[in-house]
């Protein structure tokens, strides 16, 4: 799938932008990597937070999670 999204600039709406951009990485299954495997959201408590870090540990090796964040850096 192309998505022709203009290269922020500067010039643009950053929230536009920002928002087009985040659509691409869902579409993609990118936009959980960009939470970052250390990166607690402000809505979760540390015990689901700590759930969520084991399972992801147990599911996906610390290569895989690069290669995800590789993909997603180059969508951007």
């Amino acid at each position: 799938m192309k998505v022709d999204i203009q290269k922020f600039d500067g010039e643009i709406s950053f929230n536009l932008w920002k928002v087009q951009i985040r659509v691409v990485l869902i579409q993609h299954g990118l936009w959980k990597v960009l939470q970052g495997p250390h990166m607690k959201p402000k809505k979760m408590t540390e015990e689901q937070w700590a759930a969520g870090q084991k399972k992801r540990r147990e599911t996906l090796t610390d290569d895989k999670w690069e290669e995800l964040e590789l993909k997603a850096l180059s969508t951007i």
